[in-house]
């Protein structure tokens, strides 16, 4: 997953990342968020090809998104 600048930089954060199926298996609105750790809710560890998406908004009024995928091997 891509690097996120120093959370002072940022004023807001969504991190999302699907199952194939387009299911969320994990969401973050936190701007202080150390990512997704490869489980779903119920801590379960997850193995698979994953989708992610995020947007990050700058305090200069900026923004970025970031997209891909990641795969989960156990």
């Amino acid at each position: 997953m891509p690097i996120v600048p120093l959370p002072g930089s940022i004023t807001q954060l969504t991190m999302l990342v699907f199952n194939r199926w387009g299911q969320a298996v994990f969401t973050s609105h936190s701007t202080d968020t150390r990512g997704w750790d490869g489980r779903i809710d119920n801590g379960e560890p997850l193995a698979g090809v994953y989708i992610y998406r995020i947007e990050i908004r700058y305090k200069n009024g900026n923004w970025d998104q970031y997209g891909g995928n990641v795969t989960l091997v156990k």
